[in-house]
């Protein structure tokens, strides 16, 4: 089955523009679901989890900076820093 899609790839241009708007669309899903994650840095409360964690985020914001639309990150990441944690 997957041999006959990558045959079909082979020979449209269109298919292959529409896997790449997939996989990209996968992407951009994993990237966000990561920076949410990772935002507020690692549960553990560890300070080298939380570090990673931070530095993974940041990692990921400047990803989506260049797969989305420059207003749609920009909204995505304002979302995200409204539902921040807060320390108790």
């Amino acid at each position: 089955m997957l041999n006959n899609l990558i045959k079909a790839m082979e020979s449209s241009q269109e298919l292959q523009w529409a896997w790449e708007e997939f996989t990209d669309a996968i992407i951009v899903d994993k990237l966000k679901e990561t920076y949410i994650t990772h935002y507020n840095g690692d549960f553990s409360g560890h300070p080298e989890d939380v570090q990673f964690s931070k530095e993974l985020a940041k990692a990921c914001d400047l990803v989506l900076s260049y797969y989305m639309v420059s207003f749609d990150h920009q909204q995505f990441i304002e979302e995200v820093k409204k539902h921040e944690r807060r320390p108790d």
